[in-house]
């Protein structure tokens, strides 16, 4: 069986370990310039979704390591809070990749196909008014769109401190 510790340095396990609280903030999937672009303030992650953001992440079987034909495009970052620092995960869910910034700002990336519906649900409770009720989309129909739009037009600043 593959460790954890394949994919993730011990300084960020142990941060994962003792996540308390968690943000995440959606992204312009096709931001001008190539530049990340938040589109929604962070809103606060449910404690139990905190706790099973951190689980998927620290289980082997959730990471999944192929070559795919998509191209990737943000969604969305999962901001987790130890007393040891912070977790940045990139979520990419046209690809079902996530990206890891470690503590020394190096990263970890991969595929959570095992467990996208996870992921996926994490994303739709935190913001339930954006998310579809079809099981084959995850907002609803032209909800990104309205606030690319909305976060372009007041200017909206990347978060290249991440």
């Amino acid at each position: 069986m593959v460790d954890i510790s394949s994919y993730l340095p011990e300084r960020t396990i142990k941060r994962l370990r003792c996540v308390e609280s968690g943000t995440c903030v959606l992204l312009d999937p096709n931001p001008p310039d190539w530049k990340r672009a938040e589109i929604t303030a962070p809103r606060e992650l449910a404690a139990t979704d905190v706790e099973l953001l951190s689980q998927l992440l620290l289980d082997p079987d959730s990471w999944y390591r192929c070559k795919k034909r998509c191209l990737p495009s943000e969604t969305a970052i999962f901001s987790l809070e130890a007393i040891s620092g912070k977790v940045n995960v990139f979520i990419d869910m046209s690809c079902a990749g996530w990206r890891v910034l470690k503590p020394s700002h190096a990263q970890s990336s991969a595929f959570f196909d095992p467990v996208y519906q996870e992921v996926r649900s994490i994303l739709q409770r935190t913001f339930p008014e954006l998310a579809s009720p079809h099981s084959r989309a995850l907002w609803k129909q032209g909800v990104i769109h309205d606030l690319c739009q909305k976060a372009r037009q007041s200017g909206h600043d990347d978060t290249q401190g991440l």
